[in-house]
């Protein structure tokens, strides 16, 4: 049987960690971004204009692939704001989640 209190505090904790996510990343805070993922954790970067996909696995990983990839932004001084939506979670059984949203950075 499904404890459905506990399946929804999954889902709000994996939704949570996507904005804690863009929020890192706004704030270029690479030391938390770290803290986010367990470090088997792997994310999918896909490119959507050149159809181009990177997974990356482990915390460090993760935030050196956000620091690079927006090293020249930063160091102009913009300040890019990454607005998610479309958080769907494929499927979450206690040890790992699937979880996909869509990230728009302005």
């Amino acid at each position: 049987m499904i404890d459905k209190e506990a399946a929804l505090a999954d889902r709000l904790a994996i939704e949570e960690l996507v904005y804690l996510y863009a929020q890192a990343s706004d704030t270029r805070d690479f030391a938390r971004m770290r803290t986010l993922f367990c470090p088997d954790a792997h994310a999918v970067v896909r490119d959507n204009v050149t159809g181009n996909e990177q997974t990356l696995t482990g915390p460090e990983a993760i935030a050196e692939f956000v620091a690079q990839r927006h090293a020249t932004e930063f160091a102009r001084g913009d300040r890019r704001r990454h607005l998610t939506s479309n958080f769907i979670l494929e499927s979450c059984d206690g040890d790992s989640a699937i979880a996909r949203s869509y990230v728009c950075v302005l």
